[in-house]
């Protein structure tokens, strides 16, 4: 079932396949659970503060970035002094994770939430689209020729133009053959993952 904070994520899945209009592809549900699947999950995360100097000189803190776009609805931000400070922000865009206050504050912000990856959750869907037409055949009638497998082939190409854009994944590895000993913990970086 879909979760109501996920309303705006989903438009802009459905935006990027095409399949907006009724009758449509997938269900609100399975773009959620592809958006799902690229779901990071933030604690704490730091927020990069832009300062903005004031006519006595003086720097003050109206506006916060995330490193990562599109969080789903409903992100905590905390203080310095650990409050919640939600409620105080004036302007949210998840799409760029930027959060703005009326008021200046002190440097330190954190958030709690999620962040998808809606590109490579379009990439997976347009995967499950093409793989849908793969049944289809390319026939000829009366000097006539259909070419219905180009569909698949389009779905494809775009899939792919999408995976180029999605971002990075990270996970973080352990060996068990060297427990004994220390055991490192090795960080990878991947690439637009598959």
């Amino acid at each position: 079932m879909e979760r109501p904070t996920m309303g705006d994520l989903i438009a802009r899945v459905r935006g990027l396949i095409a399949d907006e209009t009724a009758p449509t592809v997938f269900t609100d549900d399975r773009v959620e659970a592809a958006l799902d699947d690229t779901r990071q999950v933030a604690r704490y995360l730091p927020l990069r503060p832009e300062p903005t100097r004031q006519p006595d000189g003086v720097l003050a803190y109206f506006t916060f970035y995330s490193d990562l776009p599109d969080w789903e609805a409903g992100a905590q931000l905390i203080d310095g002094f650990w409050q919640d400070v939600t409620g105080q922000a004036v302007e949210a865009d998840l799409q760029t994770g930027c959060w703005r206050f009326a008021e200046g504050r002190l440097p330190i912000l954190y958030l709690n939430g999620r962040c998808y990856d809606r590109y490579a959750a379009a990439a997976a869907l347009l995967e499950a689209w093409a793989a849908r037409l793969m049944l289809e055949f390319d026939f000829a009638s009366q000097n006539v020729r259909y070419v219905r497998s180009q569909q698949a082939q389009r779905l494809l190409a775009q899939a792919a133009l999408y995976r180029a854009r999605s971002g990075a994944r990270r996970a973080e590895m352990g060996r068990s053959d060297i427990a004994a000993r220390s055991s490192p913990t090795i960080e990878l970086v991947l690439g637009p993952h598959n």
